[in-house]
């Protein structure tokens, strides 16, 4: 009876876990530029690709007046998170143009599950 009612239990945590999934931080500090020039409040958003339905956005920051950012998110997920940075500028070869955005994929190396300071 004590054999089964453990059984059951481990079978049931990891059901739960499978379900929840673990939380999965990212961090991403960056410089943009134009040309030469420090490219101050570009607005930078961090997303997590999901493969069945919509993206989710994680956070949303702008550059400061040196072109940096800092931009934090987590997303609790079964595997490990896909993030990317979406960057909304008018930049184009150096020179101010129309709105554009780039996307750009994080590599795994950088997504860690506990976030350390």
């Amino acid at each position: 009876m004590f054999h089964s009612q453990l059984l059951l239990l481990l079978i049931i945590s990891s059901i739960a876990y499978g379900l929840f999934g673990r939380k999965k931080n990212i961090t991403v500090t960056g410089e943009l530029n134009c040309g030469r020039n420090y490219y101050s409040n570009v607005r930078v958003e961090l997303w997590e690709a999901d493969t069945i339905g919509p993206d989710d956005k994680l956070n949303v920051t702008y550059t400061n007046n040196s072109g940096q950012f800092k931009i934090f998110g987590q997303a609790r997920e079964i595997r490990n998170i896909e993030p990317y940075l979406k960057m909304h500028h008018f930049c184009k070869h150096g020179v101010h143009d129309v709105v554009r955005f780039k996307k750009l994929f994080i590599i795994s190396l950088f997504i860690y599950e506990n976030y350390m300071k």
